[in-house]
């Protein structure tokens, strides 16, 4: 994560998204955009330059996966968002905060991670194999997509339970 919004950025980014990008990222505070790799990410690679991917799975495979045995799973969504509701099993670790529990991650064993939709756990990767641990495999779609395999628990139902028999209490007195 970029703590300086004022630091130098060179933009890597698809041919003919530059502009946009450059827009995006103005919005949000970042406009010391030094210029833009003609050709994009494709002149980068056909330069030699190194780079790395980050592996990941359909949110099928996931539930595959999570149903034949127990993975290590991190959600790096809020606490909030992870108090309603969760992947069962899952460790919760918000992405605000990573960079302060980089050490929490496994760096042997295979993990998964996801978030809501699929943007912050790509940015926790990121920010992952930076420091080193390359073990993990991002979720595709996040929440959101893992929802239709009934792999949650859900605090919804437990909230509502709680709130009915406050009501009823209440209306007791």
């Amino acid at each position: 994560i970029i703590e300086n919004i004022g630091q130098p950025l060179l933009i890597i980014s698809p041919v003919s998204s530059e502009k946009e990008t450059i827009i995006r990222l103005a919005r949000v505070g970042f406009d010391n955009v030094i210029g833009y790799l003609k050709g994009g990410f494709d002149s980068w690679i056909e330069s030699g330059q190194p780079f790395d991917q980050i592996q990941s799975i359909s949110t099928l495979e996931f539930y595959k996966l999570n149903s034949n045995k127990k993975l290590n799973i991190f959600d790096v969504r809020s606490p909030n968002e992870y108090n309603l509701e969760h992947v069962k099993e899952a460790i919760n670790i918000p992405l605000a905060v990573l960079k302060y529990h980089i050490n929490d991650f496994p760096k042997q064993n295979l993990f998964y991670i996801y978030c809501a939709a699929g943007y912050r756990s790509m940015i926790a990767s990121s920010i992952l194999k930076h420091n080193g641990i390359h073990n993990l495999i991002n979720v595709q779609g996040g929440l959101k997509s893992i929802k239709k395999f009934n792999l949650l628990i859900n605090n919804w139902f437990l909230l509502i339970i709680y709130i009915s028999r406050v009501f009823l209490v209440l209306s007791l007195l």
